[in-house]
């Protein structure tokens, strides 16, 4: 994306591969001078509060780190960012 300013990433800080994912999106994101907006999802509470959170500061993309409550809400995650 040659305008990506700005990348929200859902991770789950209670997943440990996870912490390995956002070490090396913030390490591509510095690189490509990229503003990063971490938002941590558990449950489906914290997925829609990241909805909420991303509504009111649109990012140009959206990433996941892949885990149990990203997969599970992976379908509502791919709808939000196709909207």
């Amino acid at each position: 994306m040659p305008r990506l300013s700005h990348l929200a990433v859902l991770w789950d800080p209670a997943n440990p591969g996870n912490a390995f994912c956002v070490r090396e999106v913030k390490a591509v994101a510095l690189a490509m001078d990229v503003t990063l907006h971490l938002l941590e999802v558990h449950d489906a509470t914290a997925v829609e509060h990241a909805f909420a959170t991303m509504a009111l500061e649109p990012p140009d993309a959206l990433a996941t780190c892949w885990s149990i409550p990203t997969l599970t809400h992976a379908k509502l995650i791919a709808h939000f960012a196709v909207r």
